[in-house]
């Protein structure tokens, strides 16, 4: 004899159970430099079929079934950002990073001289942001100088490069326009 238990019901023989386990989403976005977002949105997307099942008011999900969605973060003037997740416990918090979008895009310059007894020809600066990806190569002139221009906003490691022999990094953070004294 079989037969399924619904919370309830009484069972007498063979008894499955079915669990059914509901949790909450949580998705926050944040901006390159790491501060929140005001005014996130978030939808709730089924994972296969990016199907929209749920608009989350301020990106809050409650009583989701335990199981794979995407959460599609976004919030005015910057680019949405699906984030795949996997529910399996109560509360799930997703950090999303969003970008700002080509609308709102200020881009920053970062201008700066080199000088010490390291300097020579062949020295240039590689700029690599501390989140997402991208960033650039500005050769070193002979007075020391490089502009490294069309960067977004956020964090970067800076590091001097002597052909492919690294000789000198530093982390700064652009704000927008910035200028930066280097001692080799």
């Amino acid at each position: 004899m079989f037969c399924l238990l619904v919370v309830g019901s009484v069972c007498s023989g063979d008894c499955i159970f079915i669990q059914t386990q509901k949790g909450t989403i949580e998705a926050t976005g944040f901006d390159v430099l790491g501060q929140p977002i005001q005014m996130v949105n978030a939808d709730l997307l089924e994972s296969k079929t990016m199907r929209k099942i749920a608009s989350g008011k301020n990106g809050r999900f409650d009583g989701v079934l335990y199981g794979e969605y995407s959460v599609r973060v976004f919030a005015p003037g910057f680019y949405t950002v699906d984030v795949p997740v996997r529910l399996d416990q109560g509360t799930l918090n997703v950090r999303a990073q969003l970008s700002v979008s080509e609308e709102c895009r200020t881009f920053s310059t970062l201008a700066g001289r080199a000088t010490g007894a390291k300097v020579a020809n062949g020295l240039w600066v590689k700029v690599i942001p501390a989140h997402g990806s991208g960033g650039m190569e500005a050769p070193i002139n002979a007075g020391g100088y490089f502009v490294a221009s069309g960067l977004d906003r956020g964090q970067y490691l800076i590091v001097v490069m002597n052909g492919s022999t690294p000789v000198h990094s530093e982390t700064v953070l652009l704000r927008g326009d910035t200028r930066l004294s280097i001692t080799l």
